[in-house]
């Protein structure tokens, strides 16, 4: 997970990104993790994580133009 920000016009553009790096050995153990911590199955991580990552980008700009 990360952000990577470039010049656009008068501005800046933030862009949040994240790899899910579960898989192979040990992502049984992961996904459950994931449960037992986040309520989420691990089917829905992924639409999770991206609603998270809309939610920090829009506090992010308020923050920014306030």
């Amino acid at each position: 997970m990360g952000y990577r920000l470039e010049p656009e016009g008068d501005g800046t553009l933030v862009t949040e990104y994240w790899q899910d790096l579960r898989s192979g050995a040990g992502s049984r153990v992961t996904g459950l993790l994931g449960l037992l911590f986040t309520g989420t199955r691990p089917e829905a991580r992924a639409a999770a994580n991206r609603a998270g990552m809309r939610t920090t980008l829009l506090r992010l700009r308020q923050t920014v133009t306030a």
